[in-house]
């Protein structure tokens, strides 16, 4: 449209704007190379802002096959990255001359031997051609007229682009503060659980010392090689000869599988869940003697699934244990809760025999060297936490439970703590499906909800808890409420890692609010 204007007011035919790289053309314009001959043409040194061209031909001969489209132009110059230009075109115009005889005819000689210049003084017309209308000293005015209007506009325009560059610089150190904040959250509640179970099956300050450094060093391993991977698929061979290279002697472990890569959630469950089969193997099975083996083999099944097979032998007979500790639980509910897995566990005569089967969480080796694309992550956010004050039983104590979250021993940690206060049954669950799965059988009373669950949030497990009048408290390492599902907003929410005495205050209003 502005174009279209300065064409009008101009009475050109076409306009070309040749700015930071940038082409734009209105009206009767030249190709892209044509347009690029015309600008490198006009002169570099000149201190004109605008530049007349009744002819393209005194710029430059070869510019004359541009007529009679383009036959001169009007080159306003602008300032710019390099060389700014706004051409104003105009077509070509006949224009007819009149001389008082032929110029082009030959000289005669008369009889008495003079000079003739011509036989004839009739007049002759020739035509002109590669001109266009000549440019007038009005034209030339309103061309510095049209230039500073372009200029206060260009500057407008850069102004406001550096503001949005910078309002968007804003709103991405914004975001990635946030994530931060919401990854810290989440693995001070991963240690806190750690620590917590792994204080309950300790028998000595020693033991537990020994116990939890060696887990906690395995999520840093794990985390290690995913920073490595830039947050992409990492190779699981590389994980298995990680973990066991801990506490196996060279050649205890044999590996055998193709190039399956584990996305970085499956790669933290895998982790732990190696971590603890290499645990057990080094204090009481196959590990634990220089003769003894652990052959670790995976294969991708016909319908789909990660199949792990983990054998030991060569070592001490075992048994199974006499109680399920938190190692034993890790094993066999890691990979259901948060990738659609399970786990078996044989107590051979001759080893420990386990088979670890995941149905997500994983690239196949055809698709090992390309990375699934990530899902946009949810950012929940939670209102401040209540303030910190000593355990206390809730007022009102739920008979059952739902915890939904998809990091296993936070989920363990959250039914810990509601056992203490007094709740009958928890049941846990670490995808929205198979918490939809469970409402559809089991009675709850309040429900724990985390909001991003991986790959997908919670929001279709809050709608149908509000539908069943089941009380909710959303748990979150998000400080802000602009990313939260709108459904979940007026849920109470909790910040990770939440004591046991915040839990019980947030459980006890909870109830109240539904009573």
């Amino acid at each position: 449209a502005a174009c279209a204007a300065v064409a009008r007011l101009m009475d050109v035919t076409g306009v070309v704007t040749h700015l930071d790289g940038r082409v734009g053309t209105w009206g009767l314009a030249p190709t892209a190379d044509q347009i690029e001959s015309l600008v490198a043409a006009l002169p570099d040194d000149s201190a004109e802002t605008v530049v007349a061209v009744e002819s393209l031909e005194t710029l430059q001969p070869r510019l004359r096959r541009l007529s009679p489209q383009v036959a001169g132009m009007l080159a306003i110059r602008l300032p710019a990255q390099g060389r700014g230009w706004v051409l104003l075109l105009r077509d070509e115009v006949v224009r007819h001359v009149s001389w008082a005889g032929n110029p082009d005819k030959a000289l005669s000689r008369r009889a008495d031997g003079t000079l003739c210049p011509r036989a004839s003084f009739a007049a002759w017309r020739e035509s002109v051609r590669g001109h266009c209308e000549p440019w007038t000293l009005a034209d030339l005015e309103l061309a510095e007229v049209v230039r500073t209007r372009l200029l206060e506009v260009l500057v407008a325009h850069r102004e406001q682009r550096e503001l949005d560059r910078t309002r968007h610089a804003s709103r991405q150190q914004a975001l990635l503060v946030r994530e931060l904040n919401h990854r810290v959250r989440n693995m001070l509640g991963l240690i806190k659980g750690l620590v917590q179970q792994t204080a309950r099956s300790a028998t000595s300050i020693e033991d537990l010392t020994t116990r939890l450094h060696d887990r906690v060093h395995a999520l840093s391993r794990a985390y290690t090689q995913i920073e490595r991977s830039n947050w992409q698929p990492s190779p699981l061979a590389a994980l298995v000869l990680e973990e066991t290279g801990a506490f196996a002697e060279q050649g205890q472990v044999i590996v055998d599988g193709g190039p399956v890569h584990l996305e970085p959630h499956a790669y933290i469950s895998f982790a732990l869940v190696i971590h603890e089969l290499a645990t057990n193997a080094r204090k009481y099975g196959a590990l634990s003697v220089p003769q003894g083996r652990v052959a670790v083999r995976w294969q991708v099944s016909a319908d789909g699934a990660l199949l792990i097979d983990w054998r030991e032998g060569g070592g001490p007979p075992v048994a199974a244990p006499s109680r399920r500790g938190f190692g034993t639980r890790v094993i066999r509910e890691a990979l259901e809760h948060q990738l659609g897995g399970h786990a078996t566990l044989d107590f051979e005569p001759a080893g420990l025999h386990a088979c670890l089967r995941a149905r997500s969480g994983f690239v196949p080796p055809k698709d090992a060297g390309r990375a699934r694309p990530a899902a946009a992550p949810v950012a929940p956010g939670p209102v401040a936490a209540p303030a910190r004050k000593s355990a206390r039983p809730a007022a009102r104590v739920p008979d059952t439970a739902l915890v939904v979250d998809d990091d296993l021993v936070i989920a363990i940690l959250a039914e810990s703590m509601l056992q203490q206060l007094g709740c009958g049954q928890v049941t846990t669950a670490g995808t929205a499906g198979n918490a939809l799965e469970l409402l559809q059988t089991q009675r709850v009373d309040i429900a724990l909800l985390d909001v991003n669950l991986g790959d997908h949030t919670s929001e279709r497990v809050a709608e149908r808890l509000a539908e069943l009048g089941v009380p909710t408290v959303v748990t979150t390492g998000y400080s802000g409420t602009d990313s939260v599902p709108e459904s979940m907003r007026l849920l109470r929410r909790l910040c990770k890692p939440f004591t046991q005495a915040e839990l019980a205050i947030a459980v006890d209003q909870a109830l109240a609010a539904r009573a």
